[in-house]
This record gives structure tokens, C-alpha cells and sequence, in this order.
């Protein structure tokens, strides 16, 4: 009932744009849906829809162009392409050792003025941008659909969208990849308090892929910020739902659970740097007929970004701990991140644009029940960059 609810508005926008998720011994070797579900998935991250993250970066587009404008409430179409080097922004827990980029098509109508407009967006992300090796390809693509509106201080939409498995969104929030499926928001403004529930339904393995079981989640809950001027911007949120698993390879057993997960974050933005801290718990209950298996995940995270006065450069760090522990014994491991990368622009040449970028990472993954598996990684890169726009 819930999914047919959630999507009657998401129909209607696709509408409007075609118009104008028994045995002891043989259960010990049966993939579990926790070896298949990332942090994200577990709903460490609050929903999307309902508006930018604060605190996450939005960098300007590289290119822009409007493709059709049918006037102030009508449609309107524009493409964008954004490249991200290396360290641009730490919005990821590693770095990657090539330049991204990120194409993407948006179109807007406003169906009743400010009551309710409607978004559809096609977009391909974090493909290698010198060859464009990725672009067109499933695993890259964003797909969304979307009505939205407000009535006084009520904000109110819908959202079907669906993620390949490497997408990253390089201007704006961050999105969960490789997972499909539509949510409801609601969120009122009481001042400097802004409170706001959700309902979603999301199901994993966009692709389909036949030796992999297809995971849903279905959750609610709220989100609470506080933002009072000159202020750190604090947000706490709680999360209560359901996780089922369906099309499964015959080495996996049908598996459901349920899971809770809150959180909270702290933002602060001064003129010359900002920091974001967030801590967040997610405890999830899967189980079959022969077995219940409780998993708790506690993760800690901090980002710095600073742009000194004395020189054009972007110096950022960000660092997470990250600990995943089964009642069972079956998981007991440790992540641990850290990321450091300083951008200097050097000016224009005839070449076009110079930005010199300089970083470093350090993963370290421990594995109590299987110290094989443990993993440890330093890198270090410098990369010179001349773009022409």
C-alpha cells in the first residue's frame, strides 16, 4: 500500500515530462543480507530529497547551457558538466587518481506557482572525464523524477530516483548508490527549528544481477535542525524501518530483519573555513527460520576545510571510524579513513586555467574474526591541471 501511495506523484511527473531494493552448519555458510548492505544502506545517511544537506559543498557547474526556456513557470531545460580533480573536495571517504566528470540534463515546470513544481533529471557521473570511459553506462547514471512545493512555512514532495552502483554526485549532496525507489517528505519551519519526516522505499542491485539477491528497505522518521544566526547548525535524526531480500541466488536463503539507526551532525561556517562533525548508530535484526543475527555499526566522522587569505588555495582533511560488530561473532571489524589534499590555483596561461592539486589517504581495515583480511594503504599524488575553461 505504501509503495502504490508513493508512486501515484511519481507517475504524474513522468506524465507531465512526456508532455511538455535449515541447518546451523549450512546457515554458517549462507551469504547473510549484511555482506550485501553498505553503511549508507543501512540508513547511516538521512534521506535526500526535501533539499540541499547543509553543509555539503555545492561547487559551480564548469559549463552550463540552457537548452529550452519556456518563461518563468514553464520549462525550462539546461545541461551542466562539472569536472572534480583529485582532492577537489573531500566528499568521499578515498580519492580517486583521475579527474571525474559529471554530465547531466535537468528540467523544471512549475505546474502551480511556488504550490508545486515538477524535476525530472538525467545525469551520468564519475566517469573518467579525459577518455569519458563510463559515459552512457548503467553502473554511471542518475535517473529522477520528482514534484515539490510550499505552502507557508510547510515544504512538502516526492521522489522516484534511481542510482547506479558508481555514481557520485560532484555538485551537490551526497547519493547513495546503487539503489532505487521513491520517498515522501514533509518538513514545517518553526523559526530557527526546521522539522522534517520522511517515508522511503528503496531496493539495491539496480542492475539486476542474477548472482546477487535484490535488498528493500523501508523506513520513516525525522529529521530536527536548528540553525540560530552566528551559530553551528546542529541536525539529530531517528530512523525505524525494514529490510527484506528477494530474487535470490540458490546459494542464499530469503533473509528479513528490521533496523533503527540515529544520528546527529554539527556544522559551522566562518569566512575563511568550515567543519562538519557527525556521529551516527545503526542496529540492525536480520533473520531466517534457524537464526537471528543483531549487528550494531557506530560511525564518526570529520571533515576541515581552510582558505587562508595569504594565497588562492583549498587546504581540506577528513577522517572517519567506522566499527561493525555481530552477535554472532560472524563480523567483528574496524574501519578507519583519512584524506588530506591541498589545491592551489596558479592563475591563467595561455593553456587555459592552472590548478596545481597535492594529497594523501590512509585506510586501515581490521578484521578481528579474520585478520588475513585486514587491510592497511598509504597513497600520495600531485597533479597539474590546465583547462581551458
Amino acid at each position: 500500500m505504501t509503495k502504490r501511495l508513493i508512486s501515484i506523484p511519481v507517475f504524474f511527473v513522468a506524465f507531465c515530462f512526456l508532455a511538455g531494493a535449515g541447518r546451523a552448519e549450512e546457515l554458517q555458510n549462507t551469504p547473510s543480507i549484511l555482506d550485501l548492505l553498505s553503511l549508507s544502506h543501512f540508513g547511516l545517511l538521512p534521506p535526500f530529497a526535501g533539499g540541499e544537506r547543509i553543509g555539503t559543498p555545492q561547487p559551480s557547474p564548469s559549463k552550463s547551457l540552457v537548452l529550452l526556456n519556456l518563461g518563468q513557470n514553464g520549462l525550462t531545460v539546461r545541461t551542466q558538466y562539472i569536472e572534480k580533480q583529485p582532492g577537489d573536495r573531500l566528499t568521499h571517504l578515498s580519492m580517486q587518481d583521475q579527474t571525474q566528470g559529471q554530465l547531466k540534463a535537468l528540467a523544471t515546470s512549475s505546474l502551480v506557482d511556488r504550490l508545486l513544481t515538477a524535476e525530472g533529471e538525467l545525469g551520468y557521473g564519475s566517469f573518467n572525464a579525459k577518455s569519458l570511459e563510463g559515459l552512457g553506462e548503467q553502473q554511471h547514471r542518475l535517473l529522477r523524477f520528482g514534484v515539490k512545493g510550499a505552502w507557508t512555512d510547510i515544504a512538502y514532495g516526492a521522489e522516484y530516483r534511481s542510482v547506479g552502483r558508481d555514481f557520485a554526485n560532484l555538485a551537490g549532496p551526497k547519493v547513495t548508490s546503487d539503489l532505487e525507489g521513491e520517498e515522501l517528505w514533509v518538513k514545517k519551519q518553526f523559526g530557527m527549528l526546521g522539522v522534517k519526516a520522511s517515508l522511503s522505499e528503496f531496493t539495491n542491485n539496480v542492475a539486476q544481477e542474477p548472482t546477487s539477491p535484490r535488498i528493500t528497505k523501508m523506513e520513516g522518521g525525522t529529521t530536527v535542525s536548528m540553525a540560530p544566526p552566528s551559530w553551528p547548525v546542529l541536525s539529530l535524526f531517528y530512523f525505524r524501518g525494514s529490510l527484506a531480500s528477494s530474487k535470490e541466488p540458490d546459494d542464499f536463503r530469503p533473509q528479513s530483519g528490521s533496523l533503527e539507526n540515529f544520528g546527529t551532525s554539527l556544522y559551522y561556517q566562518a569566512s575563511r573555513w568550515e567543519a562538519t562533525l557527525s556521529s551516527t548508530y545503526a542496529l540492525t535484526d536480520v533473520s531466517n527460520r534457524p537464526s537471528r543475527v543483531q549487528t550494531d555499526t557506530p560511525l564518526l566522522s570529520l571533515g576541515l576545510t581552510y582558505r587562508p587569505t595569504t594565497a588562492p588555495v583549498d587546504i581540506a582533511t577528513f577522517g572517519s571510524y567506522a566499527r561493525t560488530k555481530a552477535s554472532d561473532r560472524s563480523t567483528n571489524s574496524s574501519a578507519f579513513n583519512l584524506a588530506a589534499s591541498l589545491v592551489w590555483s596558479l592563475g591563467q596561461s595561455v593553456g587555459g586555467k592552472k590548478t596545481l592539486s597535492i594529497g594523501t589517504t590512509y585506510n586501515r581495515h581490521l578484521d578481528a574474526i579474520d585478520p588475513g583480511s585486514s587491510q592497511e594503504d598509504f597513497t600520495a599524488w600531485v597533479l597539474l591541471k590546465i583547462a581551458s575553461f
